[in-house]
């Protein structure tokens, strides 16, 4: 799991601080996905609460949102309908994410706007990160939390390293 860290980038800007931003979505996905128990992907909180399924599909659609918002060209794909399918597509979705950002001069980051449908409005790019970003970091933890619910607790791994402890 210690791969799961991206090396420290050359220069602090705002595409490597935004880029370490989705690179934390994808550690901490993949630690809250590793190792799940079918009885944890069939598994409701309450009748009214997303399953699982839903929730990898609400994920997956916050990434294709942001980018979208950046301009990163999305490939069709066949249609998920597992939770493993959900996994690949989030995992590669989120990878090919960080590395657009990292293509991207902070001059072109400042001009990025993210499209709010219901609201019919456009967006600065620092809603981004309070929105879908920090949205799709919210669904992981109820992945998390979940699990512990039912038995089928993530393995103790840190996100701050990538180690087990």
């Amino acid at each position: 799991m210690s791969k799961l860290i991206p090396k420290d980038p050359t220069e602090f800007n705002g595409s490597h601080v935004l880029q370490r931003m989705v690179d934390a979505i994808l550690i901490r996905y993949t630690i809250a996905t590793k190792d799940i128990s079918d009885i944890a992907i069939n598994y409701r909180a309450t009748p009214e609460s997303m399953s699982m399924l839903e929730l990898q599909k609400h994920i997956l659609l916050l990434i294709l949102w942001v980018s979208k918002s950046l301009d990163l060209e999305i490939e069709s794909k066949d249609k998920a309908e597992t939770f493993q399918d959900f996994e690949v597509q989030i995992k590669e979705r989120i990878a090919n994410l960080s590395q657009h950002i990292v293509t991207l001069t902070d001059e072109q980051l400042s001009k990025k706007t993210i499209f709010l449908k219901r609201a019919d409005t456009h967006y600065s790019i620092w809603y981004m990160i309070h929105g879908p970003l920090a949205d799709a970091i919210h669904h992981i933890g109820q992945i998390i939390t979940w699990r512990r619910i039912c038995g089928n607790p993530i393995g103790k791994i840190s996100p701050f390293t990538g180690k087990s402890y």
